[in-house]
C-alpha cells in the first residue's frame, strides 16, 4: 500500500520512507542547550502549540500532520509550506512553536530556511526538527548542527519516533497528560 492510499485510509503507516529495509532509529537532539522552549512561546495557556511543515512531498506534510495528532498537536494547529519561501511567509504572519522542515525542498533548501530564521530576531527561538533522507546519518547531523536546528530525524521514520523529538524539544507546551510516552 503506499502514501496515497494510507492518506485516503486515514491512518498513520508505520514506517515513513522509500528504504525498505529498516534502520536503527536516529533520534538526536543537536543543540541541546537551545532546545528549551522560550519561556514566553509557554504563556499561552489553553492553547496546543503550533506547529509548521515544510516539505515539497505533500503526502510527507501530511503523515506529520497525522503523527502529531497522538502527542497532542491536533491537525487544525498544524500548518504546512511546500518550500522554504513559503515558510518564511508564513512565519511572518503567524508564530508557531515548533518547525518541522525536510533538507531537500525546491529553490532554498531546509538548511537555509533555518538559517535564516536564526538571523530574525522573532524566530531564533523556534525549535527546528529537521527530517532528512540523506545516506549518511553522520553527514546530515553535522550539516543540521551548523545550520541551528535543534534535532534531527533520519527517513524512514514512524510516527512514534517523530513523536519522541517532538516531545522532547516542547515537553512543556504539550498536554501533560501526553508527555508520559
Amino acid at each position: 500500500m503506499n502514501m496515497t492510499e494510507h492518506a485516503r485510509a486515514d491512518r498513520i503507516p508505520p514506517v515513513y520512507g522509500k528504504r525498505s529495509e529498516q534502520l536503527d532509529l536516529e533520534i538526536e537532539l543537536l543543540n541541546p542547550t537551545d532546545r528549551a522552549v522560550d519561556p514566553d512561546r509557554r504563556g499561552r495557556s489553553g492553547r496546543a502549540p503550533t506547529v509548521l511543515v515544510v516539505d515539497d512531498d505533500a503526502d510527507m506534510r501530511r503523515y506529520v500532520r497525522r503523527s502529531l495528532a497522538p502527542v497532542g498537536i491536533p491537525r487544525d494547529s498544524v500548518s504546512e509550506a511546500c518550500s522554504a519561501e513559503r515558510a518564511l511567509e508564513a512565519l511572518r504572519a503567524r508564530s508557531v512553536d515548533l518547525v518541522v522542515t525536510d533538507i531537500v525542498l525546491p529553490g532554498v533548501d531546509g538548511l537555509e530556511l533555518v538559517r535564516a530564521m536564526r538571523n530574525r530576531p522573532g524566530l531564533r527561538a523556534v525549535p527546528v526538527l529537521v527530517i532528512t533522507g540523506e545516506a549518511s546519518p553522520r553527514d546530515a547531523r553535522e550539516r543540521v548542527r551548523g545550520a541551528g536546528a535543534q534535532a534531527v530525524l533520519l527517513k524512514p521514520f514512524n510516527a512514534r519516533s517523530l513523536g519522541q523529538v517532538v516531545q522532547r524539544l516542547l515537553g512543556p507546551r504539550l498536554p501533560p497528560t501526553t508527555t508520559g510516552h
